[in-house]
């Protein structure tokens, strides 16, 4: 388990998944520990980069495997790879909770386009319900202020508002 240091700088990895339908659906989550709807994401471990990361914590927390819709490392050498460049990076203050003292998330967020909603399911993870929700919908939701800028700026760019 890991051990946080009061406000020490822990790097997570975020997707937001978005469908390619009409109107465009965005998966949630609703995480037990804050009681409200986030994207899918969590801790990098010490063995995997940003983009292992989402794979594994999506997989685990919705049951879904995204990697058919995410861009692969591009080969630069026989050492090294490019990783796919996070739609954004953000860094959150976490309040204390529990023994956890206050501490920051250092958030690489990817925005993941899959053709239709799929079905999901919860099992042992962070959240307790998930679900499929129009922008209308989720900006409804009780969620942090940073989860609705982030959802309203992608939805910007995608030219839905």
């Amino acid at each position: 388990m890991r051990q946080t240091i009061a406000n020490s700088k822990q790097l997570t990895a975020s997707a937001v998944i978005l469908t390619e339908t009409n109107p465009v659906k965005v998966l949630l989550i609703r995480h037990k520990k804050h009681g409200c709807w986030i994207q899918p994401g969590g801790h990098v471990e010490i063995d995997e980069n940003p983009l292992e990361c989402i794979k594994r914590e999506v997989l685990e927390e919705t049951g879904i495997e995204i990697s058919p819709w995410l861009a692969d490392p591009q080969l630069i050498d026989k050492n090294s790879s490019a990783l796919p460049i996070p739609d954004f990076t953000a860094e959150y203050l976490i309040p204390p909770y529990g023994d956890e003292p206050q501490h920051y998330h250092v958030d690489w967020l990817y925005v993941v386009r899959i053709p239709q909603a799929i079905k999901t399911q919860v099992e042992e993870s962070a959240a307790d319900d998930i679900g499929w929700f129009t922008l209308d919908q989720a900006i409804e939701l009780k969620m942090f202020d940073n989860t609705k800028h982030f959802l309203r700026q992608f939805m910007r760019w995608m030219n839905l508002l």
